[in-house]
This record gives C-alpha cells, sequence and structure tokens, in this order.
C-alpha cells in the first residue's frame, strides 16, 4: 500500500527535504482544535476552485480568530458529492494523467496568508489534493509543508463537524522515515456545542474515508 492511500497525511519531507519525516512529527503536532471552513458556496460549477485568503477571513469574521494549534479542515463538498460516483468523477478525469485532474484546493496566498498570521498545525482537504486537481507546481504543498503544517488529504463526513468546538486527532500509520502514512482522523465535540443542538455530547466523529483507488496521490 502506498503511502499516500486513502485519507493520508503528507509530512513534511514529503515536500521539504530534511524536515520532519512522518515518525519525527511530535504526537502534539497531530491533535488541536477543530476549525471547520466551508466554502461550497463559492465553489459553485468551479471545478477547481482555489480557497482564498478573503474565505478565511470570513469565516473569522462570522466565528472568531482561528485559534493557535488549530486543525483546519476545509469543506468543499467535494467528497460528499463526487465519491459514491465512483474515482472518474472524484478526481474529475477518468485518465491517470496528473495533469487532467480536476478538484478544489487552496489558494497559495491563502497557504502564505495562514504561514505568516495565524498558527495553524493541519490542514485537510476533503479532495484529492491540498492544490487544485489542475495543478502540476503545488504551490500550496511547498508553502504549507516546509512550515510544519500538516496536510490531510481526501478528508470524509464534514457534514457532522461543527465550524467550531470541537478537538480533532489525526492518527496515522507510524511509518519509519515515511513522507506520509494512512491516518485515522476523528473530532470529539465538546458539551457547550452539543448544548447547542449541533450533535450529542462528546460524540467521536470519525471523519475518515479509505480511498484505494488513488494510491497515486499526491
Amino acid at each position: 500500500m502506498n503511502e499516500h492511500t486513502g485519507t493520508h497525511i503528507d509530512a513534511p519531507a514529503h515536500f521539504a527535504p530534511g524536515a520532519w519525516r512522518l515518525d519525527q512529527i511530535p504526537l502534539g503536532h497531530l491533535t488541536g482544535p477543530g476549525v471547520m471552513i466551508d466554502v461550497r458556496e463559492k465553489i459553485g460549477d468551479n471545478t477547481d476552485y482555489a480557497v482564498t485568503q478573503q474565505d478565511l477571513q470570513g469565516w473569522e469574521r462570522e466565528y472568531g480568530r482561528i485559534p493557535d494549534g488549530a486543525i483546519i479542515m476545509l469543506r468543499s463538498g467535494w467528497g460528499e458529492q463526487f465519491w459514491g460516483q465512483g474515482p472518474a468523477a472524484y478526481l474529475g478525469s477518468a485518465q491517470k494523467d496528473a495533469s487532467l485532474l480536476h478538484s478544489p484546493g487552496l489558494h497559495p496566498d491563502a497557504a502564505q496568508w495562514l504561514v505568516d498570521n495565524r498558527y495553524v498545525k493541519v490542514i485537510g482537504f476533503d479532495t484529492i489534493s491540498a492544490d487544485t486537481g489542475d495543478s502540476t507546481t503545488y504551490p500550496a504543498h511547498k508553502i504549507l509543508l516546509p512550515n510544519n503544517i500538516i496536510i490531510i488529504e481526501n478528508v470524509g463526513h464534514l457534514n457532522k463537524m461543527p465550524p467550531t468546538g470541537s478537538t480533532v486527532y489525526a492518527m496515522p500509520i507510524k511509518i519509519g522515515d515515511g513522507s506520509g502514512a494512512p491516518s485515522r482522523v476523528f473530532a470529539i465535540i465538546d458539551d457547550r456545542t452539543s448544548a447547542a443542538g449541533l450533535t450529542a455530547p462528546n460524540l467521536i466523529l470519525i471523519v475518515t474515508s479509505v480511498i484505494t483507488l488513488i494510491a497515486q496521490a499526491i
């Protein structure tokens, strides 16, 4: 099984030589306050939409500053819409050529804004890549990973995660000297959030989806 299969972590060394390899990531760096940013309305029919700095700041205007040590989950709705339709729909192409893929991702300016202005541990995506599917240079990877912002790709069930009020845990298979690993990712919802009617108290939400058809994903 490829390290970058299904719901998986990209370790910093995946794009940054000399940076943390998978087994060097501190365990505390893989847990933190959960932030779910819903950008579905922004995407519309743009299959290669790049989440902007303005999208992130719009979330902050509604919910407050992204907390230090946050684990951000970007909900594009891509997996919810296309996963059940098979790999061609999810990948945006029936071809295995990576240059033909289509899916939303993070704009490099937004990635740089997070690096410069917020302390974020992890960013998760419900798509095949942190970058837009049509990218061949992977700028978001090249900005986030050298700054020890871990990437999680192919996350699922973000419709069950509230915008705030959770703690997220990302637990990868420990692969020695790895550049990534399949991971179990879950959120525990706090009592105050559940009291608002969003979910049951302390419900553990599994936010992973195993996608064995994309073993060669970024």
